[in-house]
């Protein structure tokens, strides 16, 4: 998995320009893939991007840049809000246990 110590979120946040590439055992995405692909050339573009289960690589073959790009941020802006959502719970949770209300 990745050697960068950063949090997910962070490198999510900061790590949006589709265009920007790193080596794989630099790069957080391939905490994204599957089993099944991480011995591929280029593991991250197997990570399914949308319900209709679209990847990198297909979108790739489309040809559509735009359409690429348009779904790689949507697909990261909804990792985002859920990493998001899951920390904010997990911290409710945190705040209403028993020993969070003592003095």
């Amino acid at each position: 998995m990745a050697k960068d110590d950063r949090d997910i979120l962070e490198l999510l946040k900061e790590d949006a320009d589709p265009n920007r590439t790193y080596p794989c055992n630099e790069c957080h995405l391939i905490d994204f893939v599957g089993n099944e692909h991480l011995s591929d050339d280029v593991p991250c573009h197997s990570i399914a991007l949308n319900e209709a289960g679209e990847t990198i690589a297909d979108l790739e073959a489309e040809g559509d840049q735009a359409k690429l790009e348009a779904t790689l941020k949507q697909w990261m802006g909804s990792q985002i809000k859920q990493i998001e959502d899951r920390r904010a719970a997990s911290d409710q949770k945190l705040n209403e246990s028993p020993t969070a209300q003592r003095d």
